[in-house]
């Protein structure tokens, strides 16, 4: 049997795997508007019930559902566990936004709406995958769904329910979330980890009213209590000076040096100038070594600041509150409950007990995989099926998602993810989000050789 079958059936299905994309982005799902995402739930619910598959949503207490499905296929010998987000920031600035956010509209090849990249678009290309191999060759490998509602704010059901259901994922060897392809862009990497992630709040609130602020000399200001607290924890030399929290902190695996000095000669630091938009790097950091700090430094980051008054004009009037947004990305061989533990102590013993620690999202470990698994296997596999380059293998990502709850007690999978490398913005979580027609069908496509492969390695 051969997958040009398959493909024959998604190029001939073009047209209506492209309309059920915009029409899954038309329901909105911003993960704090819970009636929204429910109903999307419910529609991701049903496109997965095309494919063949037993599904129910999943939802303990508050928070959004867990979409969970189980496709089993006649003389399978492996089982995946499919993991996709169907909740999306908020849409940010309306008045940036060229078409409504929510309408799905093609502009110029692209379908732009809040969630195309990140990441409907990826899990209707899945689902449309698994329906032209069930009406073409047929399902290689049993599929068990945890579809998340929570991954923008943490999470938690799906933390939950694999930690309470291990049994609901059949003994899964690996946890599979297909990213985006583009034939403009024939070079490929693959992705063995990430980092983990605390979101975390600082508050400063002295529980008064507002105050003028000729009131400095008698009357203790929330913002400069922040700012101090802001500057007790990390340095000029850009260490962080709280007490133990480097502690465990591993660092490059064996192996990694090599893959680290094979991204620097394929030019990985230019893409990042180009990715972020600078000129250079902080501590003149350059080649491999840039590399490594990226992805196997911890950081210590404020994400936003806000008290008082910033318009034009004076309005020399204090507020009584002063709060900061931050996030800690942890690198393996640290711990998320003893670093959140440590900034406590630290808030403490600095004096600092009138500034408040909130978790506000995110609070996960560190995931690494190895590079000799079938999962790696198989996306080198599809990668070679479509006609890209040979795939550059990442040890780690700078960003966070959902796979160290697979990767970790009690289900212990295996996880890597794929995509095309060097692609141009998106701009997901920022206004004109978008995803191209053509990547939809050619990620459509590499699903579906993922799962062929998957079931014949």
């Amino acid at each position: 049997m051969s997958l040009e079958k398959v493909f024959k059936r998604i190029d001939a299905n073009r047209d209506e795997y492209v309309g059920r994309c915009q029409e899954l982005l038309r329901q909105p799902s911003v993960s704090m508007d819970r009636d929204d995402v429910y109903r999307c739930a419910e529609m991701v619910r049903d496109m997965i019930r095309e494919t063949g598959a037993q599904t129910e949503l999943i939802k303990e207490g508050e928070g959004n559902p867990v979409v969970y499905g189980k496709l089993l296929s006649p003389g399978a010998h492996h089982t995946l566990t499919a993991y996709q987000m169907y909740d999306t920031q908020p849409v940010g600035e309306l008045d940036k936004w060229a078409t409504g956010p929510f309408e799905a509209k093609i502009v110029d090849g692209k379908i732009v709406a809040r969630g195309a990249i990140n990441s409907k678009g990826a899990l209707v290309a899945e689902l449309m995958a698994m329906k032209a191999l069930k009406e073409t060759i047929g399902v290689p490998v049993n599929i068990v769904f945890t579809f998340d509602g929570e991954e923008e704010v943490g999470s938690w059901q799906l933390r939950r329910f694999l930690k309470e259901h291990p049994e609901k994922m059949l003994k899964a060897e690996a946890e599979w979330c297909p990213s985006t392809f583009s034939t403009p862009y024939k070079d490929s990497r693959i992705t063995l980890g990430g980092k983990g992630c605390i979101d975390l709040q600082l508050v400063c609130d002295h529980s008064r009213g507002p105050v003028h602020s000729s009131c400095a000399p008698v009357v203790a200001n929330p913002a400069w209590r922040l700012v101090w607290a802001l500057e007790s924890m990390k340095g000029e030399d850009d260490k962080i000076a709280i007490d133990g929290f480097y502690d465990g902190v591993t660092g490059p695996e064996p192996g990694d040096k090599e893959l680290l000095e094979k991204l620097a000669a394929a030019d990985e630091e230019e893409k990042m100038k180009k990715q972020w938009g600078v000129k250079g790097f902080m501590r003149g950091l350059s080649g491999a070594d840039l590399i490594e700090a990226y992805m196997f430094q911890p950081t210590l980051t404020i994400n936003g600041l806000q008290s008082g008054y910033v318009g034009p004009a004076a309005l020399t009037i204090n507020p009584p509150w002063a709060k900061a947004n931050m996030d800690i990305r942890l690198v393996p061989g640290m711990d998320a409950d003893d670093v959140w533990n440590k900034v406590e102590a630290h808030l403490k013993s600095h004096g600092f007990t009138d500034v408040e620690l909130k978790l506000n999202g995110w609070k996960a470990n560190a995931h690494r995989s190895p590079a000799n698994t079938r999962i790696v296997a198989t996306h080198r596999a599809a990668i070679r099926d479509l006609g890209f380059n040979e795939p550059l293998i990442y040890p780690m990502s700078g960003g966070t998602g959902p796979s160290m709850y697979y990767t970790a007690p009690p289900l212990k999978m295996v996880s890597a993810s794929s995509g095309s490398d060097g692609m141009p913005p998106h701009y997901a979580h920022a206004p004109n989000e978008w995803i191209g027609v053509e990547e939809f069908i050619t990620t459509t496509k590499m699903c579906a050789a993922f799962l062929w492969e998957y079931g014949k390695i």
